[in-house]
């Protein structure tokens, strides 16, 4: 292997190291989980025979 080999594993080393830092810095101010919202339901559409898209 030549230096320039070497620095670049170095560098990608570095720049692996330095991602993870930023991901875990990000993560620890995130909340970890929403509360989830209550959705309100649906009613069940009718069915009529006055779809525009039925096939005849």
């Amino acid at each position: 292997m030549t230096m320039s080999d070497v620095a670049a594993q170095m560098l990608s080393i570095l720049v692996s190291a330095i991602g993870l830092v930023i991901f875990r810095v990000i993560a620890k101010y995130l909340p970890e989980d929403p509360e989830p919202v209550p959705r309100p339901r649906r009613r069940a559409a009718k069915n009529d025979d006055s779809d525009d898209d039925a096939q005849v």
